[in-house]
């Protein structure tokens, strides 16, 4: 029997309709992970860190992002700037995500600016926290260098808390020691002097004081 003209045969009808869901299915997937990366964009990624517009693209790739740069500020007016090689989000949701090779730069208000370098380190969307995991090296501008085996960066807060043993050296001399903290100096109205951050060493602390030659 004849086909009535105009009527497409059941099995074409089938075979086309498969054919459009394996192509909807991935574009909707993909519409909806984009469109919760742009609004927590808009949201500055939990209120302290954004990606630049360019990363979004790096989601094409299956949401890895090669070098992304990403940025925020403290509740206090601290600014944040990182790059890493490497970005990758956990989950759907882009709550957490793992970092290879991160290096950061903290320019507190009072004018102190702290780097940071981490071979592996992870970030909370959620609570603006990231942690710095291995390979992890702390510099000052006012000439302190620093090793810890873990450094958890509050970006909400602008503390950061290293944990040990932690190796330090300095103008004062070498320091060892189980922790660090760097902050903002309790009670003091912002901005003031350089001194107003403070870097504390905890737990243990060992100095070996290397005094100055004459005429330094």
């Amino acid at each position: 029997m004849a086909l009535a003209e105009g009527r497409a045969h059941p099995a074409t009808t089938r075979s086309r309709v498969i054919g459009l869901l394996k192509v909807g299915f991935p574009l909707l997937a993909f519409g909806i992970l984009a469109a919760v990366f742009l609004w927590r964009q808009e949201e500055d990624l939990g209120g302290g860190l954004t990606f630049s517009a360019a990363d979004l693209e790096a989601m094409r790739t299956g949401l890895k992002l090669t070098e992304p740069q990403f940025s925020g500020a403290s509740l206090s007016g601290d600014i944040y700037d990182f790059r890493a090689r490497t970005v990758i989000p956990r989950d759907i949701e882009l709550s957490m995500a793992d970092i290879e090779a991160l290096d950061g730069r903290v320019q507190y208000a009072d004018g102190r600016v702290i780097e940071l370098v981490s071979d592996t380190a992870s970030i909370n969307l959620e609570t603006r926290m990231i942690v710095m995991e291995t390979g992890i090296v702390i510099t000052t501008s006012d000439g302190y260098r620093a090793v810890a085996e873990r450094l958890d960066v509050d970006v909400n807060a602008s503390v950061l808390t290293g944990t040990g043993p932690v190796s330090a050296s300095g103008p004062v001399g070498d320091i060892q020691a189980g922790g660090l903290v760097i902050s903002a100096a309790p009670g003091v109205s912002r901005p003031t002097s350089v001194d107003e951050t403070l870097i504390r060493f905890t737990k243990g602390v060992k100095l070996t004081y290397t005094p100055k030659a004459k005429g330094d």
